[in-house]
């Protein structure tokens, strides 16, 4: 039996306190194809070695390092391109966060099964610095056939906890047509580009949700995304991003007005004070 081809990738930097628990959970994943990629920016701990030390015992795993220090984005852009350019599907794993064993083999199963789809979006328990935990619990996100509906449903952000895409598993095919991003600003920029990515991967099919728990997403105060300010500017240049993505994609000219009418419909008609809170 032919079993489709999975690459995953963990971006690191200075994930010494916790890249080994998360390495061990990736190397019990029950899937007979699959490979992890580690791609390290530049960590200035213990990082580095590490992750060699443990891709010297598992052949599955392999480690690549940056000459200069790319960030986030740009290390994740890069390694993104490395993981569907070799396979059937991928996905991203934060250094610090734990999939469950059977990650890659439901996901896989929904996808085959739903031929359209272009990203499986899990369950996640979220467990915060202060001991919360929070399950996603995602009924159903950016299913729908057309695409402007999607797409406004992405960008809306009305569905708690939809960076639970993001971590799920994408058709690489269609990972390969979203990169780069076209955005000028989107380039340089690193606040809510999770957003802008699913809504780009949303122009080539549906996503496909399921109900299993398959990740343990943990967040800290030095996270990422808790370092972005959450302030007037951010989104607003976050917007731009999203028109430019949209102008400069290959979306049929019709779709793409659909898609800008209800932006215009959905938040500046109704003022400032709706992007302000957004």
């Amino acid at each position: 039996m032919k079993h489709s081809k999975v690459v995953g990738f963990v971006p690191t930097y200075n994930a010494e306190n916790f890249l080994t628990e998360t390495l061990i959970a990736l190397a019990k994943i029950d899937y007979p194809n699959f490979k992890i990629i580690i791609g390290d920016d530049c960590s200035t701990d213990q990082t580095l070695r590490i992750a060699k030390e443990f891709a010297a015992k598992d052949e599955r795993f392999s480690v690549v390092q940056n000459e200069s220090n790319l960030g986030w984005l740009k290390n994740s852009e890069k390694l993104w391109i490395q993981s569907a350019a070799d396979s059937d599907y991928c996905f991203i794993n934060p250094h610090d966060d734990i999939p469950t064993e059977d990650f890659i083999k439901r996901q896989v199963s929904a996808l085959e099964a739903n031929p359209k789809a272009s990203v499986c979006c899990i369950q996640m328990d979220n467990h915060y610095w202060d001991g919360k935990i929070v399950n996603s619990r995602i009924q159903e996100f950016a299913s729908s056939d057309k695409i402007p509906e999607r797409v406004l449903e992405i960008i809306s952000r009305k569905t708690m906890f939809w960076w639970a895409a993001y971590h799920g598993i994408h058709r690489s095919e269609f990972v390969q047509k979203i990169i780069p991003f076209k955005s000028e600003i989107g380039q340089k920029n690193e606040f809510s580009m999770d957003l802008v990515w699913l809504m780009k991967m949303a122009f080539y099919g549906p996503f496909i949700t399921i109900p299993e728990t398959l990740l343990v997403k943990k967040y800290s105060k030095a996270s990422v995304s808790n370092q972005w300010k959450h302030n007037f500017a951010q989104r607003r240049k976050l917007w731009k991003i999203i028109i430019q993505e949209i102008l400069a994609s290959e979306l049929p000219n019709h779709i793409k007005a659909k898609v800008l009418l209800g932006i215009q419909k959905e938040f500046f008609k109704k003022g400032l004070s709706r992007l302000k809170a957004y």
